[in-house]
This record gives structure tokens, sequence and C-alpha cells, in this order.
């Protein structure tokens, strides 16, 4: 299939248009159409129209702070933006169906801390033992812990949304602390509870 990943001003009045043709295009190949989109960079100008040709869209429901704003700091991706984010594009009319929940494999630092470019979690475990137990280590670095993780899952679960996307997964910890297994693990929880329930 064919994912789209233009964001921010690249969104302009021909956005509308390009995803009709080419689900036009997809559709009888039974090729996938799927987006990323955030709602803070370029989301007010995507057409509600194209949530009818999308199979689903990845909604990066992190950024909401970094480095283009260094006295702005805080948390990127809480659970509360993650679910100001879901709201904004359900309350649009993209249906839960072909909704799946974006969230980061990496932290901004602020402060001491402060660099332009991002902190992999696999670095910020590697400095901080105890960082998968939180969402904010050092002087200071916001990112999501195992935790956070796990509750954004099984929010998404509750919500009935299409699953979880990661960005990226190169970003991981290659240990116990591993985000992606938290992912694995929770959903596996969550399925064997779905069916062991009478």
């Amino acid at each position: 299939g064919f994912d789209v990943d233009i964001e921010g001003p690249s969104i302009n009045k021909a956005y509308g248009a390009f995803i009709h043709d080419l689900g036009v295009e997809l559709k009888p190949r039974g090729k996938l159409l799927t987006a990323a989109l955030s709602q803070g960079y370029g989301g007010k100008n995507v057409p509600d129209s194209t949530f009818e040709h999308f199979d689903f869209v990845n909604v990066m429901a992190y950024d909401g702070a970094g480095s283009w704003n260094p006295n702005a700091p805080g948390q990127h991706s809480s659970r509360e933006y993650a679910q100001r984010n879901v709201d904004y594009w359900l309350k649009r009319g993209l249906p839960e169906s072909k909704t799946v929940l974006g969230v980061p494999f990496y932290g901004y630092g602020f402060g001491k801390a402060f660099r332009k470019n991002p902190y992999s979690y696999e670095e910020i475990v590697k400095t901080f033992p105890d960082a998968p137990k939180a969402d904010q280590v050092g002087e200071t670095i916001w990112y999501n812990g195992v935790a956070t993780i796990e509750a954004k899952v099984n929010g998404a679960v509750d919500r009935k949304l299409a699953g979880i996307m990661i960005w990226s997964l190169d970003n991981d910890a290659k240990s116990d602390a591993s985000l992606l297994d938290a992912i694995d693990r929770t959903l596996r929880a969550r399925s064997q509870d779905a069916t062991t329930k009478p």
C-alpha cells in the first residue's frame, strides 16, 4: 500500500484531491492507503472527506513540547495529550476502527539537558537505569516510561482503537526495559482477558 506522511505547511489545498485520487487508484488493487497525522502540525488543513479513503490513520500524539521551544519545558507526550489528540480526530469523524495511537520511543531535554536532537529511549535507559519506571529524569529529560506506554495501550484497547504505532523502533532499549515488549505484554494480557471472560 501507500502511507502518506505529509505534515505541517505541506498539507495544502491539494491534499484532499490527492488522497481521493490515491484511493481511486489503490483500492481496486486491494492496496492500503494510510496516513500519519497530528492535530497541531497541519491537522486543521486535512479535509474530513479524506477519512473515507484512509484504511487507518496513525495519530502522532507526541511532540507537544520540544527543542524548538526551549523556554516551554515539559512532557511532550503525556497520557492526557494522547487522549486529546485522539479525541480531536474522532470528533471530526475518523472512526475508532481507523484510528491508530502513535507513541514515542524518544524524549526531549530541557535546562541542563537541552540539546537540539531528541534523546532515544535506549540512550535514556543506558544513562539512567531507573528511567523505565519514570517519565522524567536528570535535568531534565521528558519521555514515556513503561507505565505510561502500558497505560496508553490500555486506553487504546478500552476505546476500541485500531492499534498502536511507534516512532521509532531503532530508539527502543534492547533490554528488559524495552517499550515494544511493554506494548506486546499489555496487548497479550488484554487479549487473554477478553478470551477468558464469560
